[in-house]
């Protein structure tokens, strides 16, 4: 059964995501009740659940306030991920069978189709993208049978995700983008183990290389 916390929670870690509340900025409790038309336990018990989740900080004193964006951060967020997802990939590869390698087929065409008609200025058409994107990721290392792996992941995705919107400010080539996962589910496909994962860790880390190249960590402080 769904509970008010919950919807606020969905809707807090959503704005979060998208850069609603700016980063380092307080997250005032009576202003998210009325935002998100919930009273003030509801609110206290998603932002707790999203502090678990590391996608809101708590000061002493202070209250709950927007985790700033920072280089550091982001190269932590990588290398955890890195870490996770090609270790779960490695076992995926040698655990997955037929049910699993459809389920990445059907990913990849979900995520080519938004793609297509991606438009980063269309708040929903950015959204199916960015759902089809982690949920190809999430694909990829469902084979590994580990749901503690999986939630290690998810979390990982939504962190990276408020990084993912500094990419918008920049022209960044998604067909590009597009190609990079069409063939790491191919060498996945074909249990090319070596390529395969050397293929995820450079995509990984495609974010922090841009963002260094643009210079963006200067415009964010």
């Amino acid at each position: 059964m769904t509970t008010l916390a919950d919807n606020v929670e969905q809707a807090l870690r959503a704005d979060l995501v998208r850069g609603i509340h700016p980063p380092g900025g307080r997250l005032q409790m009576e202003k998210l009740a009325e935002r998100y038309g919930a009273g003030m336990s509801p609110v206290r018990e998603a932002l707790s659940r999203l502090y678990a989740e590391g996608l809101v900080s708590l000061e002493s004193n202070k209250g709950f306030r927007v985790p700033a964006l920072s280089r550091d951060d982001l190269a932590d967020i990588a290398f955890a991920r890195t870490a996770i997802e090609t270790a779960a990939l490695r076992r995926a590869m040698e655990r997955g069978e037929i049910a699993w390698e459809a389920s990445l087929v059907s990913a990849l065409h979900t995520y080519r189709l938004t793609s297509r008609d991606l438009d980063t200025s269309d708040a929903d058409r950015l959204r199916a993208w960015q759902a089809a994107h982690d949920g190809l990721h999430r694909a990829l290392i469902s084979g590994s049978g580990s749901p503690r792996i999986e939630k290690i992941q998810e979390r990982l995705l939504v962190q990276h995700s408020r990084y993912r919107q500094l990419l918008y400010r920049i022209p960044i080539d998604f067909d590009v983008h597009e190609r990079e996962h069409v063939d790491l589910v191919e060498a996945v496909l074909e249990r090319d183990v070596e390529g395969a994962v050397s293929m995820m860790a450079s995509h990984i880390a495609i974010t922090l290389d841009v963002l260094d190249q643009w210079g963006i960590w200067k415009e964010t402080g």
